[in-house]
């Protein structure tokens, strides 16, 4: 997967997030916390991008 745009990056968050809910679901919570911690820091990084470019 090639993301090229803010939008998809939005996208992969999303996914990550979602991802994470289910494995926390299923019990496996070092999993979920893995992928919620991964999509918090595209969100960081989408936010420091953000506040730059202003």
């Amino acid at each position: 997967m090639t993301v090229q745009t803010r939008q998809d990056l939005l996208t992969v968050v999303s996914s990550l997030f979602n991802d994470a809910l289910k494995e926390a679901t299923k019990g496996n919570y070092d999993t979920a916390q893995l992928l919620s911690a991964y999509a918090q820091d595209i969100v960081e990084i989408l936010i420091e991008e953000g506040e730059v470019r202003e």
